[in-house]
């Protein structure tokens, strides 16, 4: 086996760990009470989930922050999208979030759970927040895709891409190609 170090990105994932909130849906809104809910997953988002996971065997994990009122998976289920996701974990749920060391020891214990073993960088975490999502996943031997939501941020943030440690893409559609599974 040849050292995933010496690319990482030349491994297709295992895993693909997703951000929910900026990341697969809109951020949550707020009601009149303050009280913050879900946003529908984007369509585009769903399909994609759908397609790497139907055509090249990639399995899915949510990793989310959330509040009581962001239950996430009635979301995850109202897009088709519940019965793709090996593991949901909501720091709701886990009594920690992103970016605490614990969170990420989690998602690596259910990826190796739902692979029956894989290594972290057999992993990538996917999302809009570059301290929860792509630091601290990079800090646990993951791989990372930021999505910034501009067309353009993969050359605003060359500087990340030439390091090699992440990817950046402008939005989750883009994910498929920047992985070499075009759709």
């Amino acid at each position: 086996m040849t050292d995933p170090f010496d690319n990482p990105w030349s491994r297709k994932p295992r895993v693909i760990a997703y951000d929910y909130g900026g990341t697969l849906a809109p951020n949550s809104s707020a009601d009149p009470d303050g009280a913050r809910r879900d946003q529908p997953v984007y369509p585009e988002a769903a399909e994609m989930i759908r397609y790497l996971h139907d055509a090249h065997g990639i399995l899915a994990i949510l990793s989310s922050n959330n509040q009581p009122t962001e239950p996430r998976r009635p979301s995850l289920e109202t897009a088709g999208l519940l019965d793709y996701f090996g593991a949901v974990l909501l720091s709701e749920d886990l009594s920690c979030g992103k970016p605490d060391p614990l969170f990420y020891g989690k998602l690596l214990t259910a990826a190796r759970q739902i692979t029956g073993g894989c290594e972290p960088w057999d992993v990538v975490h996917v999302g809009d927040n570059p301290m929860t999502d792509i630091a601290g996943p990079i800090q646990h031997g993951m791989r990372a895709v930021w999505v910034t939501g501009d067309a353009n941020g993969a050359l605003d943030n060359r500087h990340l891409v030439a390091a090699g440690a992440v990817r950046v893409i402008g939005n989750i559609t883009l994910l498929p190609r920047e992985l070499g599974l075009d759709l």
